[in-house]
């Protein structure tokens, strides 16, 4: 559907003008970019997509997101009828057309999206169904939406819903199917508007919060689930790799109980917006004695010079004077 023109009848919390959008082969405005209500990513959520962000107005790690769209496509057999090496051009395109909307230190969502197109006879001859809808688009990052939980760390609770099983639906899939998360959010936030959720896998191991990796860590060891469990986040692998050149020994477990949590050192969550925040409560139990921790800090403070910005700093930004002073 296309986007309401005009920030009066935009969404309540949408603050920034449409940019420029890609939409099966042509370079739109972004309130004229319409997709039909026919669409089956509409209809049944059946799409694939991925995002990265800017860092200085310039794409971070475009070439991984891409990667690892591309895996999923094949996946889930859907073709967009570009190869990966035009995916990334046509995402360097949109993002060079949209760039002037942003100001200094604001940065972009560049979203990739595949669907499996409008097919009115669904279920008939779906998998062969119409031509892929592909689209590309920016969205500016809310650093408000995070920026304090660089400090106070970010608050999360543990839900009835489980992180659905491989059996199901592969975790590395990143797609349009997200009932589960959604019904989660909604659950967490029923409890503690400021909250996240955190799912459990059907065996009551921790698996993954809402878009987003969790690390624990205890006696100065790093712990995350395993792949088997989690999409496997750009951000994670960073963090991975990090860890290693600090010389921070690293677990990746499929066993990871509550009780680990909640008696951590710290904790901390990875995406690929905030890169990493520190982990304040679970179920309302305090991890850690300080916010964030020395760990968490250390990686942060390299992930910002692995990235080349001060990632605290750029959001903190979007705070006021006063905002900052309460910190």
């Amino acid at each position: 559907m296309a986007a309401q023109k005009g920030n009066e009848k935009q969404d309540k919390g949408w603050h920034h003008p449409w940019g420029t959008v890609y939409l099966n082969g042509k370079y739109v405005p972004g309130e004229q970019a319409v997709v039909s209500v026919l669409d089956i990513g509409f209809v049944k959520g059946d799409a694939v997509f991925d995002v990265c962000r800017t860092v200085r107005h310039k794409s971070y790690k475009l070439d991984e997101h891409v990667e690892r769209f591309y895996k999923n496509l094949r996946y889930a057999k859907l073709d967009p009828g570009l190869t990966p090496e035009e995916m990334k051009q046509v995402c360097i395109n949109v993002l060079e057309k949209s760039v002037h909307l942003l100001k200094e230190n604001d940065e972009y969502w560049i979203f990739m999206r595949v669907t499996r197109g409008s097919n009115p006879y669904f279920p008939l001859n779906y998998v062969k169904g119409a031509k892929p809808t592909v689209v590309v688009y920016c969205v500016p990052i809310e650093f408000r939406n995070f920026a304090k939980q660089y400090r106070q760390g970010r608050r999360f609770i543990t839900v009835s819903i489980r992180a659905l099983p491989s059996e199901c639906l592969e975790p590395r899939l990143k797609c349009g199917s997200r009932m589960h998360f959604m019904l989660a959010v909604a659950e967490a936030q029923e409890k503690d508007p400021e909250a996240h959720p955190l799912l459990l896998d059907i065996n009551g191991n921790v698996a993954e919060p809402w878009g987003a990796n969790i690390f624990i860590i205890s006696k100065g060891k790093l712990m995350t689930p395993g792949k088997q469990l989690v999409l496997e986040g750009v951000t994670r692998e960073t963090v991975l790799e990090i860890a290693g050149e600090l010389k921070i020994p690293v677990i990746e477990s499929n066993f990871i109980k509550l009780y680990d949590v909640y008696t951590a050192d710290e904790a901390f969550v990875t995406t690929t917006s905030y890169k990493i925040l520190p982990v304040q409560s679970v179920d309302g139990v305090k991890v850690g004695t300080r916010i964030p921790g020395p760990i968490t800090e250390q990686l942060t403070k390299a992930m910002s010079k692995k990235v080349g910005i001060d990632l605290v700093e750029q959001a903190m930004s979007h705070l006021t004077a006063e905002e900052r002073r309460e910190l």
